[in-house]
């Protein structure tokens, strides 16, 4: 029979194990907890498309990347529709094939209470293959662009990053599409990255934390 002091003691260490779980759920937070707890509101421009791949795989690669990322982060996001009316009344058209300036994104931000406004383009976008007696090389490179406003410091942050070179050799056919996705997945985890470093300095939150 079990006495009632090692009941009392096996209760104790459970709630001990209990907090210490806590305690380590806690400091895991994920980015998109950062990104709750941060609280900022951001609008996302659509992108632009400066290369000349079109396929449905880059389209598909920058939503998950870039036009949902942010949601998915955490963050609180201006619907797409509001974001973009917000944009045209400023006189901006993706013709122009460039970004928005300062002033445009400064009034989207004022229009849709953004606390942030972010645009990106797709500068550049190489892909090349390169085919032997035996084998093919798809080679691919991916420069992007961003723009980023910082509504209450009325700052713009803007910069660009490239992707490490993504070099397939196979024996047989190869297609463009693993290439491009993962050279697009990398340009772009490198442009949140900055983002996200960008958002908490001016918001005040430690990333690190």
């Amino acid at each position: 029979m079990v006495s009632f002091c090692e009941v009392f003691w096996m209760n104790k260490i459970l709630c001990v194990l209990l907090m210490a779980l806590s305690v380590c759920v806690t400091c895991a937070a994920s980015p998109a907890e950062t990104g709750m707890q941060n609280g900022a509101k951001i609008a996302v421009v659509q992108y632009l498309n400066s290369s000349e791949e079109n396929q449905g795989y880059v389209d598909e690669t920058v939503a998950e990347k870039y036009t949902n990322y942010f949601s998915a982060a955490g963050y609180m996001v201006v619907p797409n529709a509001e974001t973009q009316s917000a944009l045209s009344t400023t006189g901006y058209t993706t013709e122009d094939e460039e970004l928005p300036d300062k002033d445009q994104m400064k009034a989207v931000a004022e229009a849709t209470g953004a606390d942030y406004v972010v645009a990106m383009e797709i500068a550049e976008l190489h892909a090349s293959r390169h085919e032997s007696f035996f084998q093919v090389k798809v080679t691919v490179k991916t420069k992007l662009a961003y723009k980023v406003y910082a509504a209450k410091a009325d700052k713009l942050y803007a910069f660009k990053t490239t992707s490490s070179d993504d070099n397939k050799t196979v024996f047989g056919g190869v297609g463009f599409k693993s290439p491009i996705v993962n050279a697009l997945t990398d340009a772009m985890e490198k442009g949140n990255a900055k983002i996200q470093s960008f958002v908490a300095e001016n918001s005040g939150v430690d990333l690190a934390q």
